[in-house]
């Protein structure tokens, strides 16, 4: 059985350190370089002469030391896959078999997508990365086919030469992973707090003496009723009122006197709030996750993670619209996280749900730099927004204030009176909702210049 993986700052640390103690053993090389004469500033000429200095060789180019931490970060996440297999149990975790390094299906196009290099370049680094030992195998399936790849086990997990890990942190992540593999449940039907308080057994909360006859109920209700209550009296109407006749009473007397329908309690979440999460969960799945294979299970895990994390169970007591509106801006959060990963080829997301440790999943509310990381993205992206509406409407309103003046404007805008013109910017600035941007069209309206 495998041991547990190591996390992926932890093993890219690690091929680092090696790649740098592997540079240290490569010899130095003499280099030269030659000054030509020249003019300094004080009018004294300096010969031309040779300087002679050694300068330390890399092992490999730094595009090899890239490639070899995306094949890194794509190992860890086999090793964490096969793991969650059928027929795993943690409790074999340092027993005497030889663990089997997991291999991991790539090709040429792939990683030169990531790395912006050619085929033949990809190949070439993966030889030099077989004689440095960072791979220890692989195996061609012809030349566009996939091909495997094995990486040295001792950038996976804690191998017998190296330091291993503490025994409490050790004991720390046992205990979550066998007592409790995530802090959410599994079923797609998102638990409330209804369903807890439905799910409660019938506690007998009356005392002895309360309890005066047999046939009466005595089992906690959902309002927190602990026995049956005698019924209250008909409230008393005054004489006014009572001869007056409910036929006399406002329609908003008639309102508070009706006896208010009782509420059900809610059971369950509304089918609004199910299609929110399923929408967000397949869209980031098809912008975030396109690479990564996902069973029924995790789909649940998943879901039940943006339902907790992004959607705080929906608890903040909202409106459906106003939801709607959240749920529109976790859509363009995803699509500022597909655009910063367009931008960093090299990086990786974390799994939508937490695997090991309780919160560092990428969707929950505890990992602070995770999805919830993406809230000021969008924040700074309104104000670049807002100001880029702000100066468009302004530049627009001095150039046709400025030519309705200079009598160079369009025929549409020359059309217009002074005060028609003056009136039509003023009500596109004000609903900008901006008092700066309102002081400086004040200022361009009278001549000047923002």
């Amino acid at each position: 059985m495998l041991p547990l993986p190591l996390t992926l700052a932890k093993a890219r640390r690690l091929w680092h350190e090696d790649f740098a103690a592997q540079c240290a053993t490569t010899p130095l090389q003499l280099r030269s370089r030659t000054h030509k004469p020249r003019v300094l500033n004080d009018g004294t000429v300096r010969e031309a002469y040779t300087e002679r200095y050694f300068v330390q060789p890399k092992a490999a180019p730094s595009t090899t030391k890239d490639l070899m931490t995306d094949l890194v970060f794509m190992s860890v996440r086999a090793l964490e896959r096969q793991n969650r297999e059928a027929g795993f149990s943690f409790d074999q975790h340092g027993t005497d078999a030889a663990p089997e390094v997991p291999a991991i299906a790539v090709n040429c196009k792939q990683l030169g997508k990531r790395r912006t290099l050619s085929s033949r370049t990809i190949r070439t680094h993966i030889d030099l990365l077989l004689k440095l030992g960072a791979i220890t195998r692989k195996a061609w399936h012809g030349t566009r086919a996939d091909f495997e790849l094995w990486i040295n086990p001792k950038y996976l997990w804690n191998t017998p030469e190296m330091p291993g890990e503490n025994d409490l942190d050790r004991l720390q992540i046992g205990s979550i992973l066998q007592g409790e593999p995530t802090k959410f449940p599994l079923s797609v039907a998102f638990e409330t707090l209804e369903q807890g308080k439905l799910e409660l057994s019938h506690v007998d909360k009356l005392l002895p003496h309360e309890a005066t006859a047999p046939e009466l109920a005595t089992q906690a209700t959902l309002t927190g009723n602990t026995g049956p209550q005698q019924d209250p009296e008909p409230p008393c109407l005054t004489p006014e009122t009572a001869s007056a006749g409910a036929r006399h009473l406002s329609r908003a007397q008639r309102r508070e006197k009706a006896p208010a329908a009782p509420t059900a309690p809610q059971t369950g979440p509304t089918r609004a709030q199910k299609q929110f999460v399923m929408s967000l969960w397949a869209y980031a799945r098809q912008h975030l996750y396109a690479d990564v294979a996902f069973d029924e299970q995790q789909h649940a895990k998943a879901q039940n993670a943006i339902w907790f994390g992004v959607f705080n169970a929906f608890r903040d007591g909202l409106t459906e619209r106003e939801y709607g509106l959240y749920h529109q801006q976790a859509l363009e959060r995803v699509d500022l996280v597909a655009d910063w990963l367009k931008r960093n080829p090299g990086r990786f997301l974390p799994a939508p749900y937490a695997e090991i440790v309780k919160g560092r999943g990428y969707f929950d509310r505890e990992n602070t730099q995770g999805f919830v990381k993406t809230e000021e993205w969008l924040a700074a992206k309104m104000v670049r927004r807002h100001e880029y509406h702000v100066a468009t409407t302004l530049r627009r309103a001095g150039a046709e204030m400025r030519g309705w003046r200079l009598k160079t404007a369009s025929k549409r805008v020359l059309a217009l009176t002074a005060s028609q013109l003056y009136q039509k910017h003023l009500k596109k600035v004000q609903a900008l909702r901006d008092p700066r941007a309102l002081d400086k069209f004040y200022l361009i309206a009278a001549g000047g210049k923002s």
